[in-house]
């Protein structure tokens, strides 16, 4: 009688943790979505809707409102009992321009496969297979992967099979009410699923990500609009919401269970490897993934910053005496030796780029340290490893009424980066409303503000004594011919040249590489 006590005992704390014997919550849910045998009897589904996308750290003003991307057409095929998943995609994009993808993601166990062309920033496989294909990317496929497991039918079930891997959590309130909560970590992914106090379906569908501008912050996806299909509840509308800002809303317009099955729909090229997952340890760089193909501009690489198939990685390149390019990605800095310093433009991609480029300018120039770090805009793509040179030491130089900003990114908590857990405090910061002169003696750097329409508090650089200049976006030297037409990107350039009344013989780019002046010049009637 003891021993049957004590073992009562024992097991009565795992009953009230909900971990090991099951979750009241997650019972509940199941029942409410239709019943474990009506879940469990789901082998395939097909589900047709449209996406609406927003970018809120693509805006045009600092902290301003958010970047409407686009609204497209999606048909999701998945079959649960192989894991297979097929998404054909209509992109319909309006930023960073208006253009239209059409094109295929097949994900068939560790492998994943493009069918067409996806984005802007086509891989080296992309450009030379016919038809346009590539191989996914492990930081993409595991993605993907995660948000498939997010948005399931069968994630409720899921949880109930796997009871162990769920623990009960403090109710979290959500807009005045206070929804029950249960942890699920469970095949590398770790899931906080809120559900509904009345109904018990579940209500969002939590992780706790990180970014590489806002820091640590909550990616929710709502579900409601809950409908009866083939004897379960599907939710109709799912919003991803970044730290409570929409950022996706999903309209499902069909679902389908257990369609036909289509021959070959699956199927991957014959030979594809599996994806290999090859990047910077701890909390892969979900947000990046997700957010550059709302935008389709993602280059899918594990290396974020370059197309391993086609370059060596990172390089210093002299570009003018004293004067180097980081070149060998997607994303380039400008690097100035002043006599006792050093001026970096940009701090493009992610920390792991910064902390590349402030290791090599260390070697290179072993008694000099970044002491001014020129941020041309504010836009995610080429501020992303600003917390690195803060750190550092560097002081930000940025165009007027952007100060904030930049002080917000540096003091927001960032203990799930990886490679920067630690806080970088108070950032030294210096607005430009016009122009600033840096100098320290024998070489003079100027910084400019250039009005335009892509982003307000824009600078640009010049360094005279080699008649260079540098610009992010309005114009990408060297990248691609100039048209017939001037751009308004462009136009912007060179009316800021005219304004300040530099004289550039050439500039080099945050996109791109360098590029002589004159010709964009000609081209706009100066």
């Amino acid at each position: 009688m003891k021993r049957i006590v004590v073992l009562l005992l024992c097991i009565a704390p795992l009953l009230g943790s909900g971990s090991v014997l099951g979750n009241a919550d997650v019972d509940r849910a199941v029942q409410a979505l239709g019943g474990r045998d009506a879940l469990a009897a789901v082998r395939s589904v097909q589900i047709r809707g449209t996406v609406k996308h927003w970018e809120p750290d693509q805006s045009v003003v600092p902290g301003g409102e958010k970047r409407f991307a686009g609204e497209s057409g999606f048909t999701l095929t998945r079959d649960f009992t192989s894991g297979a998943v097929r998404i054909d995609w209509q992109r319909r994009l309006a930023y960073p321009a208006a253009r239209e993808y059409r094109f295929s993601e097949v994900m068939v166990g560790d492998a994943g496969y493009v069918s067409g062309i996806d984005s802007s920033a086509r891989t080296s496989q992309s450009r030379a297979a016919d038809p346009p294909g590539h191989a996914m990317s492990g930081v993409r496929l595991r993605a993907a992967m995660r948000e498939l497991e997010r948005s399931s039918l069968l994630l409720a079930l899921d949880m109930q099979r796997h009871a162990t891997q769920t623990r009960a959590l403090p109710p979290v309130r959500v807009g005045g009410r206070s929804l029950p909560a249960v942890r699920y970590a469970a095949s590398g992914r770790d899931f906080i699923v809120l559900f509904d106090p009345e109904s018990g379906l579940p209500a969002r569908v939590r992780s706790l990500d990180y970014d590489f501008v806002r820091g640590d912050l909550d990616f929710d996806l709502v579900l409601s609009d809950w409908r009866p299909v083939g004897g379960i509840e599907v939710a109709h509308r799912q919003v991803y919401e970044l730290a409570g800002e929409v950022v996706a809303d999903t309209a499902v317009a069909a679902v389908t269970i257990d369609p036909p099955p289509v021959a070959g729909q699956f199927d991957l090229p014959p030979g594809l490897r599996p994806a290999m997952f090859a990047g910077v340890p701890g909390m892969p760089a979900y947000q990046w993934v997700l957010r550059r193909q709302y935008i389709g501009v993602f280059l899918d690489s594990d290396m974020l910053a370059w197309d391993a198939g086609a370059s060596r990685g990172l390089a210093l390149q002299e570009i003018a005496p004293g004067v180097l390019l980081v070149q060998g990605g997607s994303h380039n800095s400008m690097v100035v030796e002043l006599p006792g310093s050093l001026v970096v433009f940009d701090a493009p991609i992610s920390d792991a780029q910064a902390q590349w480029t402030l290791d090599a300018l260390r070697q290179k120039f072993p008694h000099k340290r970044v002491r001014h770090l020129v941020l041309t805009h504010h836009h995610m793509d080429h501020i992303a490893g600003a917390r690195s040179f803060i750190a550092a030491g560097a002081t930000l130089v940025v165009g007027a009424g952007a100060g904030d900003h930049y002080r917000r990114m540096a003091l927001a908590p960032h203990r799930r980066n990886p490679l920067l857990p630690g806080a970088v405090g108070e950032p030294r910061i210096i607005e430009v409303p016009d122009r600033l002169l840096i100098s320290d003696g024998a070489r003079e750097v100027q910084v400019l503000d250039a009005e335009n329409p892509h982003a307000t508090a824009t600078l640009i650089g010049y360094v005279a004594d080699a008649r260079l200049g540098f610009v992010t976006d309005l114009w990408s030297p060297g990248r691609e011919p100039l048209g017939s037409r001037i751009g308004a990107g462009q136009a912007a350039v060179v009316a800021a040249v005219a304004r300040h009344g530099i004289d550039p013989e050439r500039f080099a780019g945050g996109h791109g590489s360098v590029a002589p002046y004159a010709p964009l010049a000609q081209l706009a009637g100066n």
